[in-house]
């Protein structure tokens, strides 16, 4: 059977995690090594190239922590023989929201200590606003394959969240 690279996307309650497992099938890649590239809209590297090394026996998953805020992104894995060269191949485009949903979570909290905030119209407009966002970014990825429109709704996201003494 022929080798198919693939890999899953998740995220943790570290905001700045992102963890992959490979999920590849078929027979032999003839790979030794994988490595990870994290491309922004504007086609630039996130950080410097990941190295995650193929060793039997000690399972198919990494955790990385490169995030410092949220962020869409286009993670590519590439398979690599000794000498380096790209035998395969794989892609995907995700809308990495952990800070953001954090932050709705505090907002959350906040409420259960002074529900008098929810009497605030602007509160729930502006939280709303916020959830949107994050709906919309996702959706974008989801439904539109959309990493320049996602990341325009994490940017309206992270206008909302660092301002909150303006919104909230």
């Amino acid at each position: 059977m022929a080798f198919t690279p693939a890999f899953t996307i998740a995220t943790s309650i570290d905001p700045s995690a992102i963890i992959l497992q490979d999920t590849s099938t078929g027979g032999s890649s003839g790979a030794n090594t994988r490595t990870i590239l994290l491309y922004q809209t504007d086609s630039t590297l996130l950080v410097s190239a990941i190295n995650w090394p193929i060793i039997a026996g000690t399972g198919d998953v990494i955790t990385i922590n490169p995030l410092q805020q949220d962020i869409a992104l286009n993670i590519v894995v590439r398979y690599t023989d000794a000498g380096g060269n790209i035998l395969y191949s794989s892609n995907q485009i995700y809308a990495f929201l952990q800070y953001t949903l954090l932050f709705l979570y505090q907002l959350t909290e906040a409420q259960s200590s002074n529900p008098a905030i929810t009497q605030d119209t602007n509160y729930y407009d502006n939280k709303f606003k916020l959830f949107t966002e994050v709906l919309s970014a996702q959706n974008a990825i989801t439904t539109g394959v959309d990493q320049a429109g996602a990341q325009q709704c994490i940017e309206r996201a992270f206008l909302l969240t660092s301002n909150q003494n303006l919104f909230f």
